[in-house]
């Protein structure tokens, strides 16, 4: 259960991830794309990390037979 706290954690993004996007949001909507992308990017990549490999999951339910 999540207990309503935030994590102070840092989420490292490396420079290879807001480029790309970047790259690609201008070749598909330009300027406004490059920005959106960028926040897409970082955004997506702090989920990512949030649920990712290494998150505590509740056990899976066993049958009592």
């Amino acid at each position: 259960m999540h207990s309503g706290r935030v994590e102070l954690r840092p989420l490292h993004v490396g420079p290879a991830v807001p480029i790309v996007a970047a790259v690609v949001g201008y070749g598909i909507y330009g300027i406004a794309g490059a920005l959106h992308g960028c926040v897409l990017a970082v955004v997506a990549s702090a989920i990512a990390d949030q649920v990712g490999p290494g998150t505590d999951l509740p056990a899976p339910v066993t049958d009592p037979s």
